[in-house]
């Protein structure tokens, strides 16, 4: 066992850290919060279309893009304009955009 999956007790030189299941633990216990929106991280980092994917549902969740119920006439205008919102930030969330 390593201290990541022990934890590590509280010391005069190192605070306390918790194991990597009382991680899990809290995890699951967030699950069903609904002001908490639980994320993979590879999901972001992976291919084009699973990151793009991944940004539209943080923006919805973040209420800063359309969540799919306005009127079809209004959708069509506020759906380009997500998807030109997602595009730019999946394209300027980059290591090669970032490393500029």
């Amino acid at each position: 066992d390593t201290q990541f999956v022990r934890g590590c007790p509280q010391t005069s030189s190192s605070d306390l850290r918790a194991s990597i299941w009382e991680y899990y633990a809290e995890y699951h216990s967030l699950m069903d919060c609904p002001s908490v929106l639980m994320l993979i991280y590879e999901d972001f980092i992976g291919d084009e279309e699973t990151r793009k994917e991944s940004i539209r549902t943080l923006g919805k969740f973040m209420g800063i893009l359309n969540d799919g119920d306005n009127v079809k006439d209004t959708m069509d205008v506020e759906n380009n304009a997500d998807d030109q919102l997602i595009a730019r930030t999946a394209y300027m969330s980059t290591k090669a955009y970032m490393s500029k």
